[in-house]
């Protein structure tokens, strides 16, 4: 896998799965696929598995990242109610929460080592918000070690 992957299966949870080395290209594909889901006009939540992540997204990407960001952050308000990242490596989680220390973002996040941490949090944020969780969702994070 060379692109970020987007699954929208257990909605409104969205878990998008990182490759080993994300490049310019897919995090443009990646912030196309976000607005998408924010043209369904529904609240959700992601999950980002990094697990296969091995590096950080040198400067270009990053900025590539934070001017979307910047450009969308009040369609990220309105629709996108809190988010992990999931990562293995504990110098890429430092990196991503140092991040946060700077830039604020703009729906709840947490960045942990684990999927199921993860997944708990999302799914404890869009209960919180009243927004229903389905039945699939509840057997997806049972499914979750």
């Amino acid at each position: 896998m060379t692109q970020l992957a987007t699954f929208v299966d257990v909605w409104p949870l969205v878990i998008i799965e990182a490759p080993e080395q994300s490049t310019v290209e897919s995090i443009e594909f990646f912030c196309e696929r976000q607005g998408e889901l924010f043209k369904r006009r529904e609240r959700f939540a992601t999950v980002h598995d990094m697990t296969r992540m091995k590096s950080i997204l040198d400067a270009r990407a990053r900025k590539v990242m934070g001017d979307w960001t910047k450009e969308h952050e009040h369609e990220i308000k309105r629709w996108h109610v809190a988010s992990a990242s999931v990562c293995d490596s504990a110098l890429i989680r430092g990196v991503i929460t140092a991040v946060h220390w700077f830039v604020k973002p703009p729906s709840p996040q947490l960045v942990t080592a684990s999927m199921r941490t993860g997944v708990d949090f999302v799914i404890d944020r869009l209960r919180d918000e009243g927004i229903p969780i389905p039945t699939k969702l509840t057997d997806y994070q049972r499914s979750v070690a």
